[in-house]
C-alpha cells in the first residue's frame, strides 16, 4: 500500500499575502553621516524624513551622535497618516535629540496607533515656541497607547510669566485621555507652570512604572507632576527627588482625578504648602506603600490636604520633613481622613506650638495600626493637633 503523499495547493492570492507578512516589516536607519534620500534602508539624516518613508510595522533605528534642527522636532507622525511602528535609539545616553528650545520632540495621538519609542535622550524644549496648545515640551499624548521606553528627558522649559491653568504643563510628558505605557523614563532638570515633569488631564489611564523624577520645578502648582480632571494616571515604583513647587513639591491634584501612587518615594521635595503633596479640587489621588521623607515646607507639611480632597493612605511613611510654621507631616482640612498601617517618624517644626506629625482642623481623624515615634515640636506643641472643637479624632491600634 502507497503512503499517502499530502499535496498543498497554493492560490495566487494566498500567496501574495503571505509575501507580504515575509515584506511588511523592514529596518530603517537614520545616522549622523546619512543623507535624506532613498528609502532609508540605508542611512538617512533625519527623523522625520524616515518617518515619511516608513510603513506600518517597520523600525527606525537611530545611531549615536545628537540630532538637531527643525527636521528632528514638532514631529507628528499621525498627521503623517504613519502608524504602528518604532524608533529605537542606539543607547539612551548617546542618542540625543536637541529640540533646541524651538517647540516639542513629538506628538502623538490615536492616529498614530501603536508606536514604541524606547533608548533616547530628548533634550532642550520649549513650551513658549509652541504656536498654540502650549503643554509637553519633551512629548504631547493624546488618546495615545504609545509605548516609551527608557527615555531621559531633561532640560525642558514650559514655563510663562502668567499662570494659564491649561497651558504650560507638563514639561517633560502631557497626557491626555491617554492610555499610554511608560517605563524607566527619566525627567530631570527642568521647569514649568505646572508639572514640570508630568501632567494628566482627561480621562487618562496612563500607567508609569519604574520611572526617575528629579530637579524639577513647578512655577505654580505641581513639581513634579499635575493630575487633574479625571486622570486615573497610575505610577509605580517611581522616585519623585530634589523638587519644587509653591502648593505641591511633588504633586498637585485639582478636578476629579484619582491617580494611583504605589510603592513609590518623595524625597526631599521643597515648597510652601505640602513639600511632597498637595491635593486641592474634588481630588481623590490613592497612595499605597509610598515614603515621604526629607521634605520641607515654608510654611505647613509634606502633605497638605484642602477640605474638599479625598485622598486613602496605606501603608505610607512620612519620616524626617520639616516645616517652619504649623506641622511638618500632615495639615489636613478633610472632613474625614483615615491613616492606616502607616508611620509618622522625626518630622519636626521650630515653631513655638507647632505639631510634629498631624495637624486636622475639621470633621474626622482615624488613625489605623499607625506609629509615631520621634515627632518633635518646640514646646508647647504635639505629635498630633487637634485645632477645632468637635473634631472627631479615632485612634485604632495606634
Amino acid at each position: 500500500m502507497r503512503p499517502k503523499v499530502a499535496t498543498l495547493v497554493f492560490h495566487p492570492a494566498l500567496l501574495g499575502c503571505f509575501w507580504f507578512i515575509l515584506a511588511a516589516a523592514r529596518d530603517l536607519s537614520v545616522e549622523i553621516t546619512g543623507t535624506d534620500t532613498g528609502d532609508c534602508t540605508t542611512p538617512c539624516r533625519t527623523l522625520d524624513y524616515a518617518i515619511r518613508q516608513l510603513s506600518s510595522g517597520d523600525r527606525i533605528k537611530v545611531g549615536v551622535g545628537t540630532f538637531a534642527g527643525s527636521s528632528n522636532r514638532n514631529l507628528s507622525p499621525g498627521d503623517l497618516g504613519k502608524a504602528n511602528f518604532s524608533i529605537e535609539g542606539y543607547q539612551t545616553d548617546l542618542t540625543i535629540f536637541d529640540v533646541e528650545r524651538a517647540g516639542r520632540f513629538m506628538y502623538l495621538d490615536a492616529a498614530a496607533g501603536d508606536i514604541l519609542i524606547q533608548k533616547l535622550t530628548v533634550r532642550n524644549g520649549a513650551c513658549s515656541a509652541l504656536p498654540d496648545d502650549r503643554n509637553g515640551a519633551g512629548f504631547k499624548l493624546v488618546q495615545s497607547p504609545a509605548k516609551l521606553r527608557d527615555i531621559h528627558i531633561r532640560d525642558m522649559d514650559c514655563s510663562f510669566e502668567e499662570t494659564l491653568p491649561r497651558e504650560f504643563n507638563g514639561g517633560g510628558l502631557y497626557l491626555v485621555d491617554s492610555m499610554a505605557s511608560v517605563q524607566r523614563m527619566r525627567i530631570t532638570d527642568s521647569v514649568g507652570n505646572h508639572g514640570a515633569g508630568v501632567a494628566t488631564w482627561g480621562a487618562d489611564v496612563s500607567i508609569i512604572e519604574d520611572s526617575i523624577f528629579e530637579r524639577l520645578q513647578g512655577l505654580k502648582w505641581g513639581g513634579a507632576l499635575l493630575t487633574e480632571e479625571n486622570s486615573h494616571t497610575e505610577f509605580h515604583r517611581c522616585r519623585f527627588s530634589h523638587c519644587y513647587s509653591t502648593y505641591g513639591g511633588g504633586l498637585d491634584d485639582g478636578g476629579l482625578a484619582s491617580p494611583l501612587i504605589a510603592d513609590c518615594v518623595f524625597d526631599h521635595g521643597t515648597a510652601l504648602h505640602g513639600s511632597a503633596y498637595y491635593g486641592y479640587g474634588l481630588s481623590s489621588t490613592r497612595f499605597r506603600n509610598v515614603i515621604f521623607q526629607n521634605g520641607h515646607a515654608s510654611s505647613s507639611a509634606a502633605l497638605y490636604l484642602t477640605a474638599t480632597v479625598s485622598p486613602s493612605f496605606a501603608n505610607i511613611t512620612v519620616v524626617n520633613n520639616t516645616a517652619n510654621v504649623d506641622v511638618a507631616g500632615v495639615r489636613s482640612f478633610v472632613s474625614s481622613i483615615l491613616f492606616k498601617n502607616s508611620r509618622f517618624i522625626d518630622n519636626r517644626v521650630p515653631s513655638s506650638g507647632a505639631d510634629g506629625a498631624i495637624q486636622a482642623n475639621a470633621g474626622g481623624l482615624v488613625l489605623e495600626d499607625c506609629l509615631f515615634e520621634g515627632n518633635g515640636p518646640a514646646e508647647p506643641g504635639g505629635t498630633v493637633g487637634i485645632t477645632e472643637t468637635g473634631l472627631k479624632f479615632e485612634c485604632l491600634k495606634s
